[in-house]
């Protein structure tokens, strides 16, 4: 089973699918590592042995309008380096899934894009559509959160005086605009 929805579910090298489960509008796809080894990500040596492991509920982006819910078997490695500080280490799943993060990387990436593409508010409402829980918050602190270039910033907002003709009774001569009321009076 588990090569198959690996590549059906563009699963990273080194995860498969053990098993499924449907409840409701919920897939839930319990992965497991296959590597056999892991790096320590302080000194960057691979280590073979194996000291324990723990469950990761993670959320990744939905299949056919269904929410998709990940549970990780994470294998803890203990590090042979003897001059290295950490002594156990979780393995990595990155890029795919940050450490301690609970989306993978891709919905984190298409919760990113609502929120540039819509306001929070909106994207609240349209995210579900997708197959996708989320709320204003997120959308709007996970889009606030991108770095300058790939969100674009508003300097400026406001009518351009371009926009209207010499005389328009929004303009006046010295580029100012002004009430058409105000116009009416002086003159």
């Amino acid at each position: 089973m588990g090569m198959e929805f690996s590549s059906l579910f563009a699963l990273p090298d080194g995860l498969e699918v053990a098993e499924t489960s449907m409840t409701g509008q919920v897939l839930t796809l319990f992965l497991v590592a296959t590597a056999a080894t892991a790096i320590c990500p302080l000194c960057g040596h691979a280590s073979l042995h194996l000291r324990s492991s723990y469950t990761r509920h993670v959320a990744d982006v939905p299949s056919a309008g269904r929410q998709v819910q990940l549970i990780l078997r994470v294998r803890k490695f203990r590090c042979d380096t003897t001059d290295c500080p950490r002594r156990v280490f979780a393995e990595r799943l990155t890029p795919f899934i940050e450490p301690w993060a609970r989306l993978t990387k891709r919905l984190s990436q298409t919760i990113e894009a609502i929120g540039l593409a819509t306001s929070g508010e909106l994207g609240s409402r349209f995210a579900p559509r997708l197959g996708i829980v989320t709320s204003p918050t997120t959308i709007l602190r996970r889009t606030m959160a991108l770095p300058a270039q790939r969100s674009e910033q508003v300097s400026r907002l406001g009518i351009d005086a371009r926009e209207f003709p010499s005389g328009s009774p929004l303009r006046n001569d010295s580029r100012q605009f002004s009430h058409p009321q105000d116009r009416r009076s002086a003159a």
